[in-house]
């Protein structure tokens, strides 16, 4: 009963930490890296694509990842493996692994236009028949080119500039916002007190009046 209940906290602090937590946060930088190299294409193809320009530089790039898989998804794996089917609990990590691994082949080059010749290797560290460190290794390499004359750049910095503008139209509504949301209570307090005090006005002057009729 004691190992029973073991195995469910391992597993259950496994699923948490391993999947709901880092794999979470994984997909969110990749994500958001991903948007940031959108105009820098990794394509399989051996030829330079665009004829047209002269190429100021060549060189290779690569980015590599060695990402382990968690006790619960090795766990699941493991009774799957059993009746046999789709390791649909693997196919995140070599996911996470090939879009990582392809990133930071992009980010060792960020000047480039474009990346030819893109391959994705992959390999399985510690896979052993006494012991797996269950660890999947991904490496992605590529040629990146940069033309002369290249628009990148002039993309970038327009990019950089549109979101620039945007960045702070968006600070000038909220501000704006905020100051409408602070002005309109001030100017209706100030409305309130205003009709007390000419309230208080007129009935001071009510009661002089009959003072002085007295």
């Amino acid at each position: 009963m004691g190992d029973l209940l073991i195995l469910m906290v391992m597993l259950a602090g496994t699923y948490l930490i391993g999947t709901k937590v880092i794999e979470k946060n994984h997909y969110k930088s990749i994500e958001k890296r991903e948007k940031n190299f959108l105009f820098l294409p990794a394509v399989n193809s051996k030829n330079v694509i665009d004829q047209t320009q002269g190429i100021e530089s060549a060189k290779i790039v690569y980015g590599c990842i060695v990402i382990s898989i968690d006790f619960f998804k090795q766990f699941l794996g493991g009774i799957i493996n059993l009746f046999g089917g789709e390791m649909t609990s693997y196919e995140t990590v070599i996911d996470r692994a090939r879009r990582e691994a392809i990133l930071r082949m992009k980010e060792s080059s960020p000047d480039a236009d474009i990346i030819i010749n893109t391959r994705i290797e992959t390999s399985t560290i510690g896979n052993s028949r006494k012991k797996s460190a269950g660890c999947s290794e991904i490496i992605a390499y590529g040629t990146a080119i940069k033309y002369r004359g290249s628009v990148t750049e002039k993309v970038k910095k327009e990019l950089e500039t549109e979101k620039l503008i945007k960045n702070k139209q968006i600070e000038k509504k909220v501000k704006e916002t905020k100051t409408k949301n602070i002005v309109e209570p001030i100017i209706k307090n100030n409305l309130f007190e205003y009709i007390i005090l000419f309230t208080g006005i007129i009935m001071f002057i009510f009661l002089i009046g009959l003072f002085l009729k007295k």
